[in-house]
């Protein structure tokens, strides 16, 4: 993502790799934008399909921390899904090696989950720091799913709220779903909201969700892609 500190208009990439989902929106910008960049994956925590989860997890903080080649620069905000016990000792080995810090001081979440969690970690040379880290729970999940959200400091004075969460799975959890998104949607943009939200993650919306959220008018843009 780009902002600029003028007021101008900018753009918006939000990419995701190794799950379903990708938003972007690009427009003009002018010189002083600032650079804010930004990757999800989900690391499918769970399966042993293909390669067992802590060679996936390994390969995917691999992907994510790999030379650019003057392309784009590694993401100041990496967020995961399906982190499990064992999978994160090798994603806090690579990402620390790797230039990047833990947004939360607990490596695991304090409260039972069904599995797997989510995670975020932020560039350590990067302009933009995470000040303030909160989990909250979504109350209805059948599947322990939460929302983490992180505030930001970035250069120019600018600020950014950015939240993750892995949402309701499966066509039959759809009213839980949609509720968990509509509630991650208020808490990123509620007041007092900065001039950047970002919802990001693995939010299983399919194209019947995206009928019930026009419905709702809750405007969102999403696209399917294939795994890597």
């Amino acid at each position: 993502m780009r902002l600029s500190g003028g007021g101008s208009r900018g753009s918006a990439v939000v990419r995701k790799r190794g799950g379903k989902t990708k938003l972007a929106a690009e427009t003009q910008i002018n010189k002083d934008a600032v650079a804010f960049t930004l990757a999800s994956w989900n690391l499918d925590g769970i399966s042993n399909d293909g390669l067992f989860p802590v060679q996936r997890a390994a390969k995917a903080a691999g992907v994510l921390l790999e030379t650019q080649q003057g392309k784009l620069p590694h993401p100041d905000v990496i967020a995961l899904q399906e982190v499990t016990q064992d999978t994160i000792r090798v994603i806090e080995k690579r990402f620390k090696a790797g230039g990047y810090v833990d947004t939360e001081q607990e490596s695991v979440p304090p409260w039972p989950y069904s599995g797997y969690f989510t995670k975020c970690y932020v560039r350590r040379d990067s302009p933009w720091r995470c000040t303030a880290a909160s989990r909250v729970p979504f109350r209805t999940s059948m599947m322990t799913r939460d929302l983490l959200t992180l505030s930001l400091s970035g250069p120019l004075g600018l600020s950014a709220r950015v939240a993750t969460a892995h949402l309701e799975s499966t066509a039959s959890q759809q009213e839980e779903r949609l509720r968990q998104f509509n509630a991650a949607t208020q808490a990123v943009t509620g007041a007092p909201a900065p001039p950047l939200c970002v919802l990001i993650g693995d939010l299983n919306i399919g194209t019947k969700d995206q009928v019930c959220l026009r419905a709702t008018a809750r405007q969102a843009a999403f696209c399917t892609l294939p795994s890597p």
